[in-house]
């Protein structure tokens, strides 16, 4: 029988998503929320760019919540102006429907005790599970980085760095204000407000990391750099002045022992022609979506990864912007049977094997992972 899932949001993830749930055999579309007005009533195949379906997008979220369906695919974004996702997550949880979120709830902890256990107290209302995807957070520390580090018998360090192109993008009110680009050094700063929206996201992925290795963090500590060009530019989005501001690198440094231990950078890029943060030494950066990880410890670990769109891609996925686009929508839609079927409450995939600094302390390891509930269990 199909699992009978509802899509929640429908912009360039969520349309990503409802695209795979149309085409897959073991899994059916029942509902469509939308925020806009203008989707309300379009069918869901018009809305991906698929042949129709049948099923038409609302803007009722009783019509969602009052839906009988296994589980909700929720894609919302954490920018858009009628935020309400925590309140609409615990409400499809205490529906009775399981909740699947590429939105940055990954590390509830990290919002506090409080928002913690209302999901919880919503999913045992509900009997419902509660999980969160998402790349990066979601995969690429907690998940790709926890799994690497079990080949490691010493770690010192940990750095991983998202590199983005962002050239290409074609709106000046993205690139300029609110990114920062094309802005004299001085008027960047750890203040701004796409710089806190980012650091509550990556302490998530350093505080998930965390967990999995069974440390806690002393601090994590916000830095920004950037970097300037001697000359002028022209990008998608119009000119960017010599001077101003043509990179940036965006930190969060998770400190263990009064030490620096897992940093993430996120390091973005109108050109590729500066000696900063490594760039002149990847050794094969062609994609837009670029990754690297570096273990400082015995032995040592480097790692590269890009992230492309191949060029004979299906015709609905040539106007996909950028990969991560897919791989954010997918880390969703691939743990739809493992949560359908998990133990009810908040899910954390379970990574074993992993580098352990405190394996010394076994009590500790255990307590750590009673707040683990483990993602495959069959629900009773």
């Amino acid at each position: 029988m199909a699992i009978k899932v509802i899509q929640w949001a429908t912009g360039t993830v969520g349309g990503l998503q409802l695209q795979q749930i149309i085409q897959r055999p073991d899994l059916e579309l029942v509902g469509v929320f939308c925020f806009s007005e203008s989707k309300t009533g379009v069918d869901a195949g018009d809305l991906c760019g698929l042949p129709k379906t049948g099923i038409e997008a609302t803007a009722s979220k009783e019509e969602i919540y009052a839906m009988e369906a296994d589980v909700v695919l929720h894609a919302a974004s954490k920018a858009h102006g009628a935020h309400t996702n925590e309140e609409d997550i615990i409400n499809l949880l205490a529906s009775g429907k399981n909740v699947i979120t590429t939105t940055s709830y990954n590390h509830l902890p990290s919002y506090g005790e409080g928002l913690k256990q209302q999901f919880e107290e919503a999913c045992k209302h509900g009997n419902s599970s509660f999980y969160a995807a998402g790349e990066n957070p979601g995969f690429m520390l907690e998940r790709l980085t926890a799994t690497v580090t079990g080949i490691c018998r010493q770690i010192d360090s940990i750095t991983f760095d998202e590199f983005v192109m962002c050239a290409d993008h074609p709106v000046r009110e993205m690139v300029v204000d609110l990114m920062g680009f094309a802005k004299k050094p001085e008027e960047v700063t750890v203040d701004n407000p796409i710089f806190k929206v980012l650091t509550r996201a990556y302490e998530q992925a350093l505080n998930g990391l965390a967990d999995g290795l069974g440390i806690q963090y002393d601090k994590i500590v916000p830095t920004i750099e950037v970097d300037t060009l001697e000359h002028d530019i022209e990008i998608a989005c119009g000119p960017v002045p010599a001077g101003t501001i043509s990179g940036q690198c965006l930190t969060w440094t998770g400190y263990w022992n009064d030490k620096p231990f897992a940093t993430i950078r996120e390091i973005w890029l109108l050109t590729k022609d500066t000696s900063r943060w490594g760039v002149s030494e990847l050794t094969n950066y062609k994609s837009k979506d670029y990754y690297r990880l570096n273990i400082q410890g015995l032995p040592e670990v480097v790692m590269e990864m890009g992230i492309d769109i191949p060029a004979d891609a299906p015709a609905e996925l040539q106007d996909v912007k950028a990969a991560t686009y897919i791989m954010i929508s997918n880390t969703g839609v691939a743990a739809i049977p493992e949560v359908v079927n998990a133990d009810v409450g908040v899910l954390i995939p379970r990574i074993f094997g992993v580098y352990r600094p405190d394996c010394s302390d076994v009590n500790v390891l255990r307590d750590r992972e009673k707040d683990c509930q483990k993602v495959g269990h069959i629900r009773e």
